[in-house]
């Protein structure tokens, strides 16, 4: 009878044990697989949305390739994020950048074209004699300066976009830009404040900064939300 007893307490015991066992086992395997997780999605993605908000809130243009989130399809990852947070982060990804980068096309040919607008106004005046008689009226070169001018547009309507004067970049052309255009503007600041205000005036402007603003509250709660998942414990 007590070597049953006995029998019956060891079995239970060795039962209990491999069941404990199991559970503990399990429990370090799933706080590996989920470090794991940490390492190869969660932490990748925060840091890249993170440098995401940072040219957002600088607007500056996204790049069209996002690495990590790239890779993360590509290698089939996709699936271990949750339902409800990996559909935030693809709407995010291949929504709102892909609109956030179309706006901000949108915003640069628009302040391209105010600069066109611009030449043909001077090359009006010029033509019609209403040419500022301070500068020169002889354009030397006028096809390799015109297309300065176009080049030197380009350069000038990302600083505008983003409002982020940048004079040492912007000075190097500025002086050849006011000798051909004909104009009285005293500094490139004054030349940048113009097109600036005349930026802010249209829906592109409007649209741009409206979307900036929808993306950023977006980030701070993707950024909560996967630092919630980081936290393994």
């Amino acid at each position: 009878m007590n070597y049953a007893l006995n029998f019956l307490s060891g079995f239970i015991g060795a039962i209990a044990g491999a069941v404990v066992t199991y559970f503990v086992m399990r429990s370090l395997q799933r706080r590996a697989w989920k470090r794991e997780d940490v390492k190869e999605i969660f932490a990748p993605l925060c840091s890249e949305i993170t440098s995401v908000k940072s040219k957002c809130e600088e607007l500056y243009r996204i790049p069209i390739e996002i690495k990590e989130w790239s890779r993360i399809k590509k290698e089939h990852l996709f699936w271990l994020i949750p339902k409800e947070l990996r559909w935030n982060i693809e709407k995010f990804y291949e929504g709102d950048l892909e609109e956030y980068r179309r706006l901000w096309d949108k915003g640069i040919r628009k302040i391209i074209d105010m600069m066109k607008e611009f030449l043909t106004s001077q090359e009006d005046k010029r033509r019609t004699g209403e040419w500022n008689k301070e500068i020169p009226d002889k354009w030397d070169s006028y096809e390799t300066d015109r297309n300065n001018f176009l080049d030197y547009s380009s350069g000038i309507a990302k600083f505008i976009l983003s409002e982020n004067l940048d004079d040492g970049y912007l000075n190097q052309g500025f002086e050849r830009v006011k000798r051909f255009l004909g104009i009285n503007f005293d500094s490139i600041k004054e030349f940048y404040n113009y097109f600036l205000n005349k930026f802010k005036k249209t829906e592109e402007y409007k649209g741009i900064h409206r979307k900036k603003g929808e993306i950023l509250r977006k980030i701070d709660k993707l950024l909560k939300d996967l630092k919630r998942k980081m936290d393994v414990k």
